[in-house]
């Protein structure tokens, strides 16, 4: 085969008449001698059933035989492929090099077109007696056609083998995607090899604009745009130049992209849909606007995008909102855009406003509001609270403290934090002479204003008698109007009355918080910083730093102070409280106190705080009927009786039921004697509603596992929960907490 192709004159020609770098590309590609220009030799193959010959045209990829000539079943295959020696070395060196195809695909669209232009496809003769009629089955790819499309073959402008299919040709259609979609190697695209190369699968036509907006979503959910500003502005452009062609409906399917999803990049570098910007900004600048390096482009008028803010679209689609609608983050960022522009607008227009819990709820329904001067930590309040407060972070200071968003209550002035549980941190001691000095300092402030100077002095008298108390443990629980509004956190600092919470933390983790909750109740930036840079510092930094920033009253006596400051301190106690020497408190509900009778025999036993029958003394009498107790009965229904000796429920297979602490009720043990269930004993009933205390639903919250309650039913048998089924039961929302004391009640169906 070598000997008859190679040595020919004619391609012997034609080969020396090549670039030297396809003639160098060939020898590398045969490797072993064996290179020669065209390759593609006719191929035969007889077929001797119907069902073989539509297997094979369908395999192609071509129609099935329309008829049939003959009823013999007689075929012959006429193809066009690489010689299966050729075809088996190639294989054999494509498995090291996976660029071989690339370079046999060359040297082809290298050489002469009449080499291949007749052998691309195949046919399929049906035979006769004396003639061979062609089928017709529309064209057949040639079997080396076939091959070439399956594997990776034709390098892009970058020099990366692709598929050819992942590729498009240079046209007018395509141009816009230059620089965003991958193209053949230019090269290798010219008018002569255009019609081999699209029989590959080549695309010579854009598929649409769905990958570009794929792209375009994938870098609106990344961090820093402004890095990829050149990109981005690349899919722009090519997203420009596919508007001008496509069709009414291509269109229509690029604007309802832009439209439902958040594509526009903006000047604040933010994304938004084109219902919330402009192409160019108002007077005041405070509307979103197309970024400044874009605003150039003819894709946006083509999307429906106003030149100038449009202020009525956005409150059109903000009235549109029902009741409650929870915002994602960008309908957020439209209703804060808005909300900026034209805060009492957008009040007596929509007469919705959106809450801290982001959602769009009427006006009529706020008890409370948040401003920036307010802020205070709210994200452990109950959603109900949440719903019920008013969102106005967003507002500066003058508005928010006009009508009507002034007549709001504040939120801050609503909510008390209560210390539900406190242990004591003894064993940490660190100096605080720095906050002695910066409050005696901050008691001798000037202020401008008078009234500043009043509010400040209040405050730092406030500091000046507080008293530093460590922590291993602590335990707050947000009250409004004196009911629990959330569940239980432990912050890290907290300052409440004249004590000051600190956690057992370095100075360096607890730096911020510390400034923080010092500073939040005088509420200006210049004393913010002053504590941020006093904290832990020596009494001559504080001293100097004071004198520096601020305009000290050098008369101002803190005599009265520092009698009261004199006093033995007082352990925090979590009532709000104070108790002599006490290391850990717990504020519980619902606890039961342990009898204090003893046991005689022959005594009789009466009823005690809990229903559990306990002797007590003996009686002339015998104690009148009455009915069991609720734990009674749930002890019996599972086997349980009281034994006077252990003063508890027992099984007759060693399990037990005895008296816990609080706020538990009663525990179950194991044969063994370990804890398997703390339970809450209460005859109200689930569906009535049911108040625990905020400490036991967050026992519950945390160990599901090992509690539970045990409440009376509809028939008033025992109606015994664990805390898993307490919490399945609220998340599929067959029952609703309520702030209010946590009242559990029973979803209706």
């Amino acid at each position: 085969w070598a000997n008859e192709h190679i040595l020919h004159e004619d391609y012997h020609r034609e080969f020396t008449s090549c670039k030297p770098d396809v003639w160098r590309n060939w020898i590398n590609t045969v490797g072993s001698g064996l290179f020669t220009f065209t390759p593609i030799v006719d191929l035969e193959e007889s077929l001797y059933s119907r069902s073989s010959v539509k297997k094979f045209i369908t395999s192609r990829g071509a129609q099935e035989p329309r008829e049939f000539h003959y009823t013999r079943d007689d075929f012959t295959n006429h193809d066009h492929g690489f010689p299966p020696d050729l075809m088996e070395h190639w294989e054999r060196l494509s498995a090291n090099d996976p660029n071989i195809w690339a370079g046999v695909l060359e040297g082809i669209l290298a050489g002469p077109t009449h080499q291949w232009a007749e052998k691309t496809g195949a046919e399929v003769r049906h035979n006769g007696n004396r003639y061979h009629p062609l089928l017709v089955c529309g064209f057949i790819p040639a079997e080396w056609i076939v091959h070439f499309r399956s594997v990776p073959c034709l390098p892009d402008t970058h020099g990366k083998v692709h598929t050819p299919t992942e590729l498009l040709l240079r046209t007018p259609d395509t141009e816009p995607l230059m620089g965003v979609e991958p193209f053949v190697r230019s090269e290798l695209d010219n008018e002569a090899t255009k019609p081999l190369l699209k029989l590959l699968g080549v695309r010579d036509t854009p598929k649409g604009a769905d990958k570009l907006l794929s792209r375009l979503r994938a870098l609106s959910a990344g961090p820093s745009p402004i890095r990829l500003l050149a990109e981005i502005s690349r899919i722009y452009e090519a997203l420009d130049r596919i508007a001008v062609r496509c069709a009414p409906p291509e269109l229509k399917t690029i604007t309802e992209a832009f439209s439902q999803k958040a594509l526009i990049l903006t000047d604040s570098n933010e994304w938004m849909t084109t219902g919330e910007v402009s192409i160019f900004p108002d007077e005041d600048n405070n509307s979103p606007t197309i970024h400044a390096s874009l605003r150039t482009l003819a894709l946006w008028p083509r999307l429906g995008i106003s030149e100038r803010p449009a202020l009525g679209r956005t409150i059109e689609w903000l009235k549109s909102l029902e009741d409650g609608a929870k915002l994602d983050a960008a309908g957020l960022r439209r209703v804060r855009a808005a909300i900026q522009r034209e805060p009492f607008r957008i009040w007596n227009e929509c007469g919705h406003w959106p809450s801290l819990e982001s959602t769009w709820e009427p006006i009529t329904t706020f008890q409370f509001r948040l401003t920036m001067q307010g802020l205070m930590k709210w994200g452990e309040l109950a959603p109900a609270i949440r719903r019920a407060t008013a969102n106005l972070q967003m507002l500066p200071v003058e508005t928010s403290q006009a009508a009507p968003f002034s007549q709001i209550r504040d939120l801050g002035d609503a909510v008390e934090l209560r210390v539900t549980r406190f242990v004591e941190d003894a064993g940490t001691s660190r100096p605080t002479e720095w906050l002695t000095e910066l409050a005696a300092g901050l008691c001798r402030v000037m202020s401008p204003l008078t009234e500043d100077t009043g509010r400040l002095r209040s405050v730092a008298r406030r500091l000046y008698v507080t008293r530093w108390y460590p922590f291993r443990l602590l335990e707050v629980t947000p009250y409004v109007d004196g009911v629990p509004a959330g569940e239980s956190f432990t912050p890290k600092t907290l300052w409440q009355e004249h004590r000051l919470y600190v956690g057992n933390y370095s100075s360096a983790r607890i730096h911020k918080e510390l400034a923080d909750e010092l500073s939040r109740p005088f509420a200006l930036p210049a004393i913010s910083e002053a504590i941020a840079a006093c904290i832990d510092r020596d009494r001559d930094f504080v001293s100097e730093y004071l004198n520096s920033h601020f305009n000290l009253d050098p008369n101002l006596s803190l005599s009265a102070l520092d009698s009261e400051k004199a006093k033995p301190p007082l352990a925090p106690h979590p009532d709000g409280g104070q108790t002599d020497g006490e290391q850990e408190h717990d504020q519980t509900e619902g606890d039961v106190p342990e009898p204090e009778a003893t046991t005689e025999p022959g005594e009789h036993p009466t009823e005690d705080t809990d229903g559990v029958t306990e002797p007590q003394g003996t009686k002339p009498k015998p104690p009148a009927p009455r009915e069991p107790t609720l734990i009674e009965r749930y002890a019996r229904q599972r086997g349980f009786r009281w034994h006077d000796t252990e003063k508890a429920c027992v099984h007759p297979d060693g399990r037990s039921i005895q008296k816990s602490e609080t706020p538990f009720n009663w525990e179950e043990h194991a044969a063994d004697g370990s804890v398997v269930r703390r339970l809450w004993v209460s005859d109200q009933k689930l569906s009535t509603g049911i108040e625990i205390a905020a400490e036991l639903w967050s026992l519950i919250s945390q160990k599901p596992g090992e509690t539970g309650i045990v409440v009376g039913g509809d028939d008033h048998s025992p109606f015994p929960l664990t805390g898993q089924e307490i919490l399945e039961l609220k998340d599929s929302k067959q029952i609703t907490l309520f702030p209010s004391r946590y009242r559990l009640v029973e979803a209706e169906e």
